[in-house]
């Protein structure tokens, strides 16, 4: 797989962002951003594949914490 191109995955991370406005705070969305990108300069997610799939189980993540604070009683 090549590697993380900085641009792109920064393109992609706004791309994704502004997809979920309806959905998530701006709060939340510069979370999110932030720790996607946090991860690859970390060194543990190498190529835009892994990046793509940690941010998209993020959102998956998110939209559960969501879904249980809406629902407890």
């Amino acid at each position: 797989m090549k590697p993380i191109e900085k641009q792109e995955l920064k393109k992609w991370i706004k791309q994704e962002q502004a997809n979920n406005l309806v959905f998530y705070s701006k709060g939340i969305q510069d979370y999110w951003g932030d720790f996607v990108l946090s991860r690859v300069e970390s060194g543990e997610v190498t190529t835009l594949k892994q990046a793509k799939f940690l941010g998209r189980a993020l959102w998956v993540f998110y939209d559960n914490a969501i879904y249980i604070e809406d629902h407890e009683a």
